[in-house]
């Protein structure tokens, strides 16, 4: 059976103050956020494809870094510690990888490889253990290019090459994923259907080719125990670490998959398109589909810890995982440049239901009810508004009991209330 959920799309925001390491956010701006890293429940960041975010406050406002003002592109980002994260990116004629250790006040270019240069190497994804280790996957453009990883012990000063592939394999040139339990147990996938797994830090390295011919986009490794890899079409495998080949998994969709976090044996979600979450608590016997009623790519999960995971994906969602709840990262501030979408009164309701909202230029607005399964359940105004308040009254008489989301929708901006129907 299907959990009852709450997910928020959040967008521009209205309300910002001034930061020495760059713009203080109550909410997050649209962009298509691409990963998420936290060293504990109140340190993390967010990368967007055109901006990097901070919080030092388990998310209840944000920093715009300074990073963000320099026009790059952003792919990953790894956090340790309070005070340090690895970002790797695209910009000023260059691939990066950079480090901060002063919590993004400054930020130093650690490896750089130069983007018009006949072989262009790129950093695709970082992944650390601790501040000074580290892990990072390089592939080449143009096809036929080489993909290796690298391993840095002292913080990005001394590199390794322990390359499972052999020094510029020439079949196998595009990077999909790492994953990093500890400085010792690493796995990685190469063109989406290669998966190499070390246990002695890259000494020597055990290759599993991926059944089928799905890609497959992501992975976790947990110690001592099991690497999970998702791909298209729904497919989920386990991996013994011990080289016991896979067991594939029955996620009940056929929606290809992005990403996966484990917290231990037991736990684990899993995000992908159309607003694709799933989470499983019993190691993988059974799988179960998190209600999220937002149809776009979800990029990236995170488990900080057993209570508490973020979620990032295509046109501005971010969401939590909190208690076995999804819920609105940003409810307490629910600002948007362009609309403010009320508390429904009263909640739950029967017969009806207050809906307000506020506008602050008129334009055209949708405002809708979905069920739990993403249906559009009603359709409650769908046309020109004028600016300031407004509050339309919801009689869903047709319609059974049950949890369902009002959605208003005006440009680009969306946003979700969740309410409770009672006969």
């Amino acid at each position: 059976m299907t959990k009852l959920h709450l997910a928020a799309l959040v967008h521009l925001c209205l309300f910002t103050v001034a930061h020495p390491q760059g713009t203080h956010l109550l909410l997050l701006p649209p962009d298509n956020y691409v990963d998420v890293s936290f060293s504990d429940s109140l340190h993390g960041w967010i990368a967007g494809s055109t901006a990097i975010y901070r919080t030092t406050d388990g998310g209840n406002a944000w920093t715009r870094d300074s990073i963000s003002t320099r026009g790059w592109r952003f792919y990953s980002v790894c956090s340790p510690s309070p005070s340090s994260a690895w970002l790797t990116c695209n910009g000023s004629s260059y691939n990066r990888l950079s480090r901060t250790t002063n919590g993004g006040s400054t930020w130093e270019d650690i490896r750089t490889f130069c983007s018009s240069c006949i072989t262009n190497l790129s950093f695709n994804i970082v992944r650390c253990s601790d501040p000074l280790h580290l892990w990072v996957a390089t592939s080449a453009n143009p096809v036929g290019g080489a993909s290796y990883l690298e391993h840095s012990t002292d913080g990005g000063q001394s590199w390794l090459f322990p390359n499972p592939l052999g020094a510029y394999d020439l079949y196998i040139n595009s990077f999909a994923s790492l994953a990093v339990a500890s400085d010792s147990l690493v796995s990685a996938i190469f063109s989406y259907r290669f998966l190499y797994t070390t246990t002695n830090a890259g000494a020597s390295w055990r290759k599993d080719t991926l059944p089928g011919l799905s890609r497959y986009n992501a992975l976790a490794v947990r110690p001592a125990d099991c690497v999970w890899v998702v791909g298209d079409s729904g497919k989920i495998l386990r991996f013994g670490t011990d080289g016991a080949g896979y067991l594939p998994q029955r996620s009940g969709t056929t929606a290809n998959l992005l990403s996966i976090s484990a917290l231990d044996t037991l736990n684990i979600l899993v995000t992908g398109q159309q607003g694709t979450l799933l989470e499983t608590t019993d190691g993988g016997s059974s799988w179960q589909r998190i209600a999220v009623p937002v149809a776009v790519n979800l990029n990236a999960v995170y488990f900080v810890n057993r209570n508490l995971a973020w979620i990032v994906g295509d046109s501005g969602v971010v969401m939590q995982y909190r208690n076995g709840m999804l819920s609105d990262a940003f409810e307490h501030a629910r600002i948007s440049q362009s609309f403010v979408l009320n508390h429904c009164y009263p909640n739950p309701f029967n017969p009806s239901t207050r809906i307000s909202f506020y506008l602050n230029s008129g334009g055209f607005v949708r405002l809708e009810a979905y069920d739990v399964a993403g249906r559009l359940a009603d359709i409650l105004l769908q046309q020109n508004e004028s600016t300031g308040s407004h509050v339309v009254e919801w009689t869903p008489s047709r319609l059974s009991s049950g949890v369902y989301f009002i959605t208003l929708k005006m440009g680009s901006g969306v946003s979700f209330q969740k309410v409770v129907f009672i006969r």
